[in-house]
């Protein structure tokens, strides 16, 4: 079971946290749809977020606690979940993407 607050506040704080820090740009309104899939939960087990960025741009931040990951097979009965890795990363130093 999550903890005492549910999806969107275990995952989505940090969530939204790494969405300002990769954009450098603070979030001016969200809207947020949080639902529980598992019966019987009585906080948020999946959230999404619609955000409205400082430059006017939208982001979309999306967090679960039910997905199962991918599996990656390199071998004959080798089977382990994969991590992807960020696609781009901001430079602290300047107001741009590299990926």
């Amino acid at each position: 079971m999550a903890g005492g607050s549910g999806c969107g506040g275990d995952i989505g704080t940090h969530a939204l946290m790494q969405l300002r820090y990769v954009t450098g740009l603070d979030v001016e309104q969200l809207s947020a749809q949080l639902e529980t899939f598992v019966e019987g939960r009585a906080l948020d087990d999946h959230f999404t977020i619609y955000c409205k960025l400082s430059n006017g741009a939208k982001a979309l931040v999306r967090a679960t606690q039910i997905a199962i990951g991918h599996k990656k097979r390199s071998g004959p009965g080798n089977k382990r979940l994969e991590r992807h890795a960020p696609l781009a990363r901001r430079d602290p130093s300047a107001s741009r993407f590299t990926l």
